[in-house]
Order: C-alpha cells, then sequence, then structure tokens
C-alpha cells in the first residue's frame, strides 16, 4: 500500500483486536450477571428463591404492584403494569410474609385508590395470579389475588 510503512500494520492490529475482543467478552460478561444470586452464608451456597406472580391489567389504568411484607406495612415496589398487559413479575422469598403468605397492594398512578388483597400461601410451585380490574374512576375493589397450580408440582 503506497504510503504505509510496513512497522505500521503491527501498531493497528493490536487495537483492532483488543477492541474486537472486548465487544465479544461483553455479552458473556452481562450473561453471568443474569444467573440466579446466591448466598454463601457459613460456606454454602443456595439460590435465591422466588414466587412468580402473572398480572393481568384489564383495566385503562397503570398501577404499580407493591409487596407487603407485613399488613399495614409500606410494602415493596415489584413492578409497573401497564393498563390492558399482562406480565409476570417475581417475588423474592424475602418479600413474603411468615408462612410463605403473599400480600400484595395495588396502587393506580392516574388515580387515587389503593387496594390491598388478602394474603395468599405461595410456593415455588404455586402461581399467584393477580386480576386488576378498576372502574371508571379508578375503584380497584374488584380486583383478586389467588394462588393457581404451577406447572409441574403439586402445591
Amino acid at each position: 500500500m503506497p504510503g504505509l510503512s510496513h512497522s505500521a500494520w503491527p501498531r493497528r492490529a493490536p487495537r483492532r483486536w483488543r477492541h474486537t475482543a472486548a465487544l465479544l467478552a461483553l455479552p458473556l460478561t452481562l450473561a453471568a450477571g443474569c444467573g440466579p444470586r446466591t448466598s454463601t452464608a457459613g460456606g454454602v451456597g443456595t439460590s435465591t428463591l422466588s414466587v412468580i406472580l402473572m398480572v393481568n391489567n384489564r383495566s385503562y389504568f397503570d398501577v404499580n404492584i407493591y409487596a407487603l411484607r407485613s399488613p399495614g406495612g409500606a410494602g415493596r415496589r415489584l413492578g409497573t403494569v401497564s393498563g390492558g398487559t399482562n406480565v409476570t413479575l417475581r417475588v423474592p422469598e424475602n418479600e413474603l410474609q411468615p408462612g410463605g403468605r403473599l400480600q400484595v397492594s395495588v396502587r393506580a398512578i392516574s388515580g387515587r385508590t389503593t387496594w390491598i388483597s388478602q394474603p395468599i400461601s405461595v410456593s415455588t410451585r404455586v402461581i399467584a395470579q393477580l386480576d386488576v380490574v378498576a372502574t371508571n374512576n379508578g375503584d380497584l375493589s374488584q380486583s383478586q389475588l389467588y394462588p393457581r397450580q404451577g406447572e409441574g408440582g403439586s402445591p
């Protein structure tokens, strides 16, 4: 190639290689962070388990879903579900009430209403189903939380 000395080529090749290697390593690094988290308390690794919460938002309102660790507590936000959509959320076991009971609070974003479910017993083999139902003025009192049989196993 005119104007290029033979010694210029080796300096450019490593830069391209480093850039390519970094791009190839990025998906592997991101994938490693997506696996189950483990705790090594006492030298024994245990997975952080979660319960599946399937939300069917039958209303026009976007809603925030909270897990209540104790009755009357503030709760931990699990996610936002847009109106007219179905979303699957994961509830970490440490967000359940004693005895493996799940209680949720549903708050309409554009409304002024909050609905609190009755606690239900759940496990990793039982799916919690939340049907969000709201009237035109945002009343969520017709919503329901109930257990559903999960795939592969009995409660």
